[in-house]
């Protein structure tokens, strides 16, 4: 794990971020996969969960007991957050709503099939970033899940950490994830953006050529920079508080 949600289901059984489960009532759980699977089929009871907690002195194994709400309703990918859990994900594709369990395995394919695999992975992360954006304006992401470019930079170094010698692979990942993300971003019809500026050239064109006043469509870009930039302000702020107060990016 990697942080435990105030308040939550987990911290009310006082596990810390540190620790590892090891077993659900006395049952061994090997991934997080198995984990998730015993959590939803124990939705409304009190489980027993066996774990290792590193001290000073070393690891010592302890048990307590967690009260699980009903998840068996939920998406899989929602029951860690809804009892209050976070764990490591060593990619990069985490921050687009891609929840996996455990490592990421890479591994080589032929030459005849790298354009293909190329072309896959691009629009997996392009239909990831949409969904994202969508959950974004739709009201379903706090603003505290947002990075900018310090948030960019822990994400990195968090990564690069939990990296096991895959580096290359993850920095591609997360270069190609920026860059995307940023491009879709800024084609979005929103004041002082490129996509703000679309919309006032698609209403020359329905306007048969007749232009907006540029003192009105400079107004509007106006507001919309400082709009931009108040967000970007507060995205810093969370950004630093997140760095000052030792929390981790992926929580």
């Amino acid at each position: 794990m990697t942080a435990v949600e105030s308040g939550s289901p987990a911290a009310n059984a006082e596990l810390y971020a540190t620790d590892e489960i090891t077993s659900i009532n006395g049952e061994p759980i090997t991934s997080g996969q198995a984990f998730i699977t015993a959590i939803m089929a124990s939705a409304g009871e009190t489980v027993e969960l066996g774990y290792v907690r590193t001290t000073d002195s070393g690891p010592i194994d302890l048990t307590t007991e967690m009260q699980v709400p009903p998840v068996d309703g939920l998406e899989r990918s929602q029951v860690l957050p809804h009892i209050g859990l976070s764990l490591l994900q060593p990619s990069g594709f985490y921050e687009i709503g891609v929840e996996p369990i455990g490592h990421i395995r890479y591994e080589s394919v032929p030459a005849a099939e790298v354009i293909p695999e190329g072309w896959n992975q691009f629009t997996f992360i392009i239909t990831g970033t949409v969904d994202a954006l969508r959950t974004v304006f739709t009201g379903g992401a706090p603003l505290d899940q947002f990075v900018g470019p310090i948030g960019m930079g822990q994400m990195t170094g968090e990564l690069l950490d939990a990296a096991d010698g895959n580096v290359v692979p993850i920095l591609l990942n997360l270069t190609m994830l920026i860059s995307i993300s940023l491009g879709l971003f800024n084609l979005l019809p929103i004041p002082a953006l490129d996509g703000g500026r679309l919309v006032f050239v698609i209403l020359e064109i329905l306007r048969g050529g007749k232009r907006v006043p540029p003192e009105k469509e400079g107004a509007v870009h106006m507001v919309g920079m400082l709009v931009l930039l108040g967000l970007i302000f507060v995205i810093a702020f969370g950004d630093i508080s997140r760095l000052i107060d030792g929390e981790s990016i992926f929580r």
